[in-house]
Order: structure tokens, then C-alpha cells, then sequence
């Protein structure tokens, strides 16, 4: 597998050409030598598409219809839940904890949204979610719930490594 930064060779960019349009970004990462999200931005700077055929394919999970309660892990941990096939695509989905809190207490109020107290997002027990407004989540999940000198000295390190990452980068 590439590491991270490393130049595309001409042989994986003729790859990626070639079989990025009819197949499955995961089954090309050991064909072309590099992660999933190396390969889709490799190929939305190439500007490669997905074939119509690729869509129409049964090997395409966007036409495929799921049942009502197929479940999958999102990349953030959440468990998300089919609950309706007649809804928008947006719309047919929802993360099992908010069910959960719905069944419970009712639909979750615009601007809010349901957390888990202790963090644990495979802990479904009602008297674990709690309904907290955006602001707090944002408050609790930021830096700036912190002193102002350690906020201080976050931003000077974030700025820190942007420089050295644009040196090395350029080096």
C-alpha cells in the first residue's frame, strides 16, 4: 500500500482509468496500491466518473434496495438504521440512538440532538441519551470550552504545524 503523499505512477493512473468507471472503489485498492480516499480524489482530479453501466450493475448499492432495518456503522461509529423505503433517499435513514430516543420521548426538537452521557455510541439504554441543544454539543465538543491561555496556545500549534507541513510540502 502507498503511503500517504507519495506520487501516483503512470501505472496506477492507467489503472485507475481504466477500471475506476465499471467497479467498486474498495476493489480497487489492492489492484492500484492505495486507499479509498486516495482513489477518489485521484479520480475527481482526473475527473473519472462512475459508468452508467456501473449504476444499472447489481454491484452498485445505490439501486439496490435495502430492506427496512438493514443497519451499517457510519465512519463516525454511529449505528444507522433503514426505517422507510418511500421517503427520500436522505430521508430513509436514521442513526439508531435518535429511534431509540423517539420511542421514548418523542421526535427529537429542531436545533437539538441526542448524545450519549457516557459516550459510548453502541450504548443504547434510554437513560443514556440525553437531548442537548446544538450550541451545548458544540460547547462541550470544542476547544473553546477550555481556558483562553490553552485555547491560546492550541491555535499557535495549529498554526505551527500548517507552516511546517507547507515547508515539507514544498521542500
Amino acid at each position: 500500500m502507498a503511503k500517504h503523499g507519495m506520487e501516483w505512477t503512470p501505472e496506477q493512473i492507467a489503472l485507475l482509468k481504466e477500471y475506476y468507471p465499471n467497479n467498486l472503489t474498495a476493489d480497487l485498492v489492492s489492484l492500484v496500491g492505495r486507499t479509498e480516499n486516495s482513489i477518489y480524489g485521484k479520480a475527481h482530479k482526473l475527473g473519472l466518473k462512475k459508468s452508467a453501466e456501473f449504476f444499472a450493475s447489481s454491484r452498485c448499492g445505490l439501486f439496490i434496495p435495502s430492506p427496512i432495518g438493514t443497519e451499517w456503522t457510519d465512519k463516525c461509529g454511529y449505528l444507522i438504521r433503514k426505517v422507510n423505503n418511500d421517503l427520500p433517499l436522505n430521508k430513509r435513514w436514521k442513526a439508531a440512538h435518535v429511534i431509540v430516543w423517539e420511542k421514548h420521548h418523542g421526535p427529537v426538537p429542531e436545533g437539538c440532538m441526542v448524545t450519549f452521557k457516557d459516550g459510548n455510541k453502541k450504548n443504547f439504554y434510554p437513560g443514556n441519551l440525553e437531548l442537548v441543544t446544538r450550541k451545548d454539543l458544540l460547547d462541550r465538543n470544542t476547544v473553546h470550552r477550555y481556558p483562553k491561555d490553552v485555547v491560546s496556545t492550541i491555535f499557535v500549534l495549529g498554526k505551527f504545524k500548517r507552516a511546517i507541513e507547507r515547508r515539507t510540502k514544498n521542500a
